[in-house]
């Protein structure tokens, strides 16, 4: 069985290489222009507890797309494997958020992330790859999903981050993806809509058993917002509480991005020795570990959200090219004198 096998595997990953594999897109919020995509956050979780990782996927020859391929370094991701298309654009998603702060997406359509093309690079990495994670958003398209099935064939610990996503949660995505899944993480609501479709019974541990013993999969980890956690790992279950963060959400697709927070007070920045980055309570600290990269104005995020490969205006061209800090990554001097 699969799941006998995952501790095995689980021991080498320590030092080998991470795959994330899918969307790298950016959210167009009321509040500013953010690099994600669930994988992509998935890999920048995994480079700060110290893993090293690499990002899958594929952008545009356009502006969009050079800052994707520029600031992913900036989070010790690494972006060899970001491949670039001459036709189709970097991925773009507009979020709405009403007066009660419900967000609506719209993921816009094509993108260059449903191409991610298998070559002979990312076969060889892949083989030596301690794990490869993905979702299912990426696997809309023939071209994606075709390439991400190949990567299944590999030796890798096989990590499926469900993140299902209306019109993109299909069953049959689903259940492939799992069949081929050594680890599964989901949410309560995303296990209770797999439970549904594959006839799992009783409370979320019941299902999180019925899982694991349906798809072999050793390890289920379900997600319950506040409430914290659970794991069902090898026929134990084990549920860890929420912890109350004062850090500000990322409202996009995908999850937290490490980094993305408001730098506010004083007092902080003069401990953090940034000073000069923070302007004014209302701008955003532009060292992007400690608080993320500056964000454009709204008037800006309208003009890109119309206009997802055009070139952007100037003020938003020039904080996009904001540096990193001395000794985090080679600097693009390129960009940077532009």
């Amino acid at each position: 069985m699969r799941a006998s096998d995952d501790a095995a595997r689980a021991t080498t990953m320590s030092n080998s290489e991470i795959l994330c594999v899918g969307e790298v897109l950016w959210d167009a919020l009321p509040a500013g222009l953010f690099l994600g995509g669930a994988p992509f956050n998935v890999a920048c979780h995994l480079r700060a507890a110290g893993r090293t990782v690499s990002m899958v996927s594929r952008v545009g020859a356009d502006r969009l797309g050079e800052e994707v391929l520029r600031r992913a370094p900036w989070y010790g991701v690494g972006a060899d494997l970001i491949q670039v298309d001459a036709e189709l654009p970097t991925g773009l998603v507009r979020v709405n958020v009403d007066e009660r702060g419900n967000a609506e997406y719209e993921i816009l359509e094509p993108a260059a992330w449903d191409a991610i093309a298998l070559d002979g690079s990312l076969v060889r990495r892949a083989e030596a790859a301690g794990a490869i994670v993905f979702g299912t958003v990426a696997q809309r398209r023939s071209r994606t999903r075709a390439t991400l099935e190949k990567l299944w064939e590999s030796d890798a610990l096989m990590v499926f981050d469900a993140n299902l996503r209306p019109p993109y949660d299909d069953r049959e995505v689903v259940r492939r993806s799992l069949s081929s899944a050594d680890i599964v993480k989901v949410s309560e609501r995303e296990l209770a809509r797999i439970a549904d479709w594959f006839g799992l019974r009783g409370d979320v541990r019941a299902q999180a058993a019925a899982l694991a013993e349906e798809f072999e999969c050793g390890t289920v980890c379900v997600t319950r917002g506040r409430e914290g956690a659970a794991l069902w790992r090898d026929g134990r279950w084990t549920e860890e509480p929420g912890v109350r963060s004062r850090r500000a959400r990322h409202r996009g697709r995908g999850r937290r991005v490490p980094g993305a927070r408001p730098c506010r007070s004083p007092r902080r920045r003069r401990r953090s020795g940034h000073s000069a980055s923070c302007e004014s309570h209302r701008r955003v600290c532009r060292d992007p570990v400690r608080c993320g990269p500056a964000r454009p104005t709204r008037r800006h995020i309208a003009a890109a959200a119309r206009r997802p490969v055009a070139t952007f205006p100037t003020p938003l061209a020039r904080s996009m090219t904001a540096r990193p800090p001395d000794g985090l990554q080679r600097r693009d001097e390129s960009l940077a004198d532009r």
